[in-house]
């Protein structure tokens, strides 16, 4: 399609820079794996969780990275101001879900484990459960790509 519509299609990437070149197949790559770990998580951790980490992780660092890089002046502005404490805002509701998912994760896995090796079946779910939250949050920061 590009090569129909724009005559000397080759002559003008040519003279295209290669970072030019090359940053939006690595954000569309960054963007994929997101969407690929996103789907791990949301078997690992559940769709809610998942999904909130994701997006609104996604949504912060795509709302801030690019104001920073293109006008880092914006966030002395009162607009600023208040796109950072939105931000804020959107952080610690991040961090009440990450909490409330860990206290049923928790009951879960209490309910779930036998009195002999609870100790040992709590601890190793409560380190994949921290895993994949991890996951969850690369997968946001990626998905902004």
């Amino acid at each position: 399609m590009a090569l129909s519509a724009t005559p000397h299609l080759f002559s003008v990437y040519s003279q295209l820079p290669w970072k030019v070149l090359l940053l939006p197949p690595a954000f569309a790559f960054s963007w994929g794996i997101a969407s690929m770990l996103g789907g791990l998580c949301v078997s690992r951790i559940g769709l809610s969780l998942s999904y909130a980490l994701v997006i609104g992780i996604g949504a912060s660092a795509g709302s801030l990275v690019p104001l920073l890089y293109f006008s880092p002046q914006t966030l002395h502005t009162p607009a600023g101001k208040y796109i950072l404490l939105g931000i804020t805002v959107m952080l610690g509701g991040l961090v009440l879900v990450t909490w409330a998912g860990q206290q049923k994760e928790s009951e879960s896995a209490k309910r779930d484990s036998i009195a002999d090796s609870r100790e040992e079946k709590s601890a190793k779910a409560q380190h994949n459960y921290v895993v994949w939250v991890l996951m969850a949050v690369l997968a946001g920061i990626l998905s902004a790509g």
